[in-house]
């Protein structure tokens, strides 16, 4: 009777053990990532972006509209040899955080370094060069850092399912996550939204450059770093990451920004200026472009690079 009694045990054990498998991985497989993941893949990339001491043949930096508009990966098709990391930030600005950045990271060593610059109406402002968000993730906790860089696989996979979060997700076949976000390893993040609204950043823009105009002091930085860069051996391009067309109205008339006049100042410090058609893109906020656009401007900016350095 009590080996009966032990057998059943057993079996309803086993049952249980098999059973809690499946669940887990049909969460794993079917349940679209948690919030609670997300944030943490967020976490992680920032930290692994930030605290690195790599070098690259080729390093882009902006704001926001760099870090999910270029994708160095796309452009090392084109640029064959040449190895790339995107170093833009949040509300980034040109100023003497993200010179250093550029700075840890360009290879100058490499036999043509190339530095590309996205210069938007706000990363010239006195607000940007604060470089908030870049300062933040340089002041992250040490046992942050051990996390990130060792346990990331691992606090990711685990990364906790509230039940409703479990049974809403699976209930809605068509469940709306809205933004969607790919970090990659190069610094670029490809950004996806099943909600698109291409009109939704206007409304942030008078707020943004009230008090808040294009810094003539930092462009004159900017142009004495680019004379630097390329006394050291480095070839600089710069231009003005593509939005919207109303975007670009709306930023023109508030932040004293003049593109012509910044390429100018730029090109007379040794930078090659590009001009990109905001019409052949698409941007799902009014500020950032999708992860197609971003491939496509990508691309279509390595292969003005190449026709300047070949």
């Amino acid at each position: 009777m009590s080996l009966f009694i032990s057998s059943f045990k057993k079996e309803r054990l086993l049952l249980f053990v098999v059973f809690t498998a499946i669940v887990l991985a049909g969460i794993v497989l079917f349940v679209p990532s948690s919030d609670s993941k997300d944030r943490l893949v967020s976490k992680d990339f920032w930290i692994n972006k930030t605290h690195n001491s790599r070098r690259f043949s080729l390093v882009v930096a902006g704001d926001s509209r760099i870090y999910r508009s270029v994708s160095p990966g796309e452009m090392e098709k084109v640029l064959e040899g040449y190895r790339g990391f995107n170093v833009g930030y949040s509300s980034a600005g040109f100023a003497n955080s993200m010179f250093g950045k550029i700075e840890k990271h360009i290879d100058f060593d490499a036999r043509k370094p190339i530095v590309v610059l996205g210069v938007s109406p706000w990363s010239l402002t006195s607000d940007a060069g604060e470089n908030k968000h870049m300062a933040g993730e340089l002041n992250r906790k040490k046992e942050e850092l051990i996390q990130a860089k060792y346990f990331s696989s691992v606090n990711n996979f685990f990364a906790p399912y509230s039940l409703k979060e479990v049974f809403d997700k699976v209930k809605k076949r068509n469940y709306k996550k809205g933004n969607e976000y790919r970090y990659t390893a190069k610094g670029w993040v490809a950004s996806n939204t099943d909600m698109p609204n291409p009109q939704m950043a206007l409304g942030h823009v008078e707020a943004n450059y009230t008090g808040n105009q294009m810094n003539q002091e930092q462009l004159q930085q900017l142009a004495e770093k680019i004379s630097f860069w390329e006394q050291k051996g480095a070839e600089v391009f710069a231009f003005r990451p593509p939005s919207t067309r109303a975007m670009e109205m709306m930023e023109d008339s508030l932040s004293g920004y003049n593109e012509q006049y910044v390429a100018e100042v730029l090109e007379n410090a040794g930078a090659v200026w590009f001009k990109f058609d905001v019409e052949n893109y698409f941007s799902y906020d009014g500020s950032h472009l999708d992860e197609s656009s971003a491939i496509r401007l990508s691309h279509e900016l390595a292969l003005k690079i190449r026709g300047e350095i070949d």
